[in-house]
């Protein structure tokens, strides 16, 4: 497996060295190593037990407990590091102190009353653990709880140097990353798509991550996956509704969920591009498969006319990494998910480092404006957000003399 998902061990094997130096019994001692080198392994578990490490085959309540307990585990850990970190430089700091005294009275102090016993010290240190553990556990419970909510609608006004007057106002609704699973409602997922077409856009991309997991398995509320695949048919807007793909897209019976997408509609652009016409001009609409696919192209707008004058080319990435090189193939408009915002601080600089710099919101590359959506939902590997809501983007294009964005009413 990869090293990614063999790296929480390291975290669990320094917990489980503390609770071996801890004070309780063996039996206690025993349990509390043994727990976090079990929770430790939460995609090995999902893997081999429920079937898929992307998508597995669990019911809700037993995935969000793996990952509330998960995401404790880490906190914790990164917590007691600090701690320890801490009490490392005020014991450097009493020893210097200590050092310049005894130098001053020209004697040498072989014992510091301050410091405990060894007994006293690992009461201490384990009273200190436990204030460590209880936030670690309700931050993450709280995160657990925010990945799983409807998510909220983003508006924004995008002025665009190159669109024609044509079309003026062009209003795209952007989705991705909703990861259709076991942690997927029929409720919050109806809730989004009513709110979708309430906004009446004139298109909506969906940008890769739709699904994971067989569509037989069952999400949140025992529906078969392929089931609650069929609210996305209602999608409602005036040009249809196209997609690019993911890299999730080829983990789980991808000829399969390209069969049930299409039956609701839904366009897959894989490496084209379309004209929609709008009012005299082309909103010109094209997709990349996801390099995982084997079958990505370089650009979809290769051979099409550039007459900016007349038609304005958006591009739809699962990944916003590539948006340099999109941007000098002929792309005006780039919008990406992948990253899922980042889903909480500290997490968020690691997920920018490897998707080029770009973690969510806008960005303007070589001339070409970005949007990086926070994503619907999560993966079930680690549905944790924090400060990074899910979101859907309601984008309404404008004329501009240079890229810029506003926020917007819904």
């Amino acid at each position: 497996m990869h090293i990614l998902f063999l790296a929480p061990i390291l975290p669990a094997l320094w917990l489980a060295y503390k609770a071996f130096r801890s004070p309780y019994p063996w039996p206690v001692r025993l349990f509390l190593m043994l727990l976090p080198i079990g929770v430790s392994q939460i995609y090995n578990i999902q893997r081999r037990l429920f079937g898929s490490l992307s998508g597995p085959n669990v019911s809700a309540t037993i995935l969000e407990v793996q990952i509330w307990a998960f995401a404790t585990m880490i906190l914790f850990f990164f917590g007691l590091l600090l701690v320890d970190f801490g009490r490392l430089c005020l014991r450097i700091k009493r020893f210097l102190a200590d050092k310049r005294k005894a130098g001053k009275e020209g004697k040498i102090t072989t014992t510091d009353p301050r410091l405990p016993s060894r007994r006293s010290f690992l009461v201490k240190s384990t009273a200190l653990g436990m204030s460590v553990a209880v936030p670690a556990g309700l931050v993450s419970r709280t995160g657990v709880a925010n990945a799983v909510t409807t998510p909220i609608i983003n508006a924004w006004n995008v002025y665009l140097p190159d669109l024609p007057e044509e079309l003026e106002g062009t209003r795209l609704v952007q989705l991705a990353d909703l990861h259709l699973g076991p942690l997927s409602s029929r409720k919050n997922l109806a809730t989004l798509i009513e709110n979708i077409n309430d906004l009446k856009p004139d298109l909506v991309c969906l940008c890769g991550d739709l699904a994971d997991g067989s569509p037989a398995w069952r999400s949140a509320d025992n529906t078969p996956r392929g089931r609650l695949a069929e609210l996305f048919g209602r999608l409602s807007a005036t040009h249809g509704v196209y997609a690019c793909t993911g890299n999730h897209e080829y983990y789980s019976d991808y000829k399969r969920w390209m069969r049930i997408w299409k039956e609701q509609g839904i366009r897959f652009l894989h490496n084209t591009a379309i004209s929609l016409p709008q009012k005299g001009a082309n909103l010109v609409l094209g997709g990349l498969d996801d390099r995982v696919s084997g079958t990505r192209g370089t650009s979809p707008f290769i051979g099409m006319s550039k007459d900016n004058s007349h038609s304005f080319r958006v591009l739809l990435d699962h990944r916003p990494g590539s948006a340099p090189a999109n941007a000098k193939t002929g792309a005006q408009l780039q919008l990406s998910g992948q990253t899922h915002g980042g889903q909480c601080p500290g997490l968020s600089r690691v997920i920018a480092r490897a998707n080029g710099g770009f973690v969510r919101g806008w960005y303007e590359v070589d001339g070409m404006a970005l949007y990086v959506t926070a994503g619907a939902s999560l993966w079930p590997g680690f549905a944790l957000r924090l400060g990074v809501p899910a979101e859907a983007a309601l984008l309404t294009l404008h004329k501009g003399e240079r890229i810029r964005h506003t926020k917007a009413t819904v």
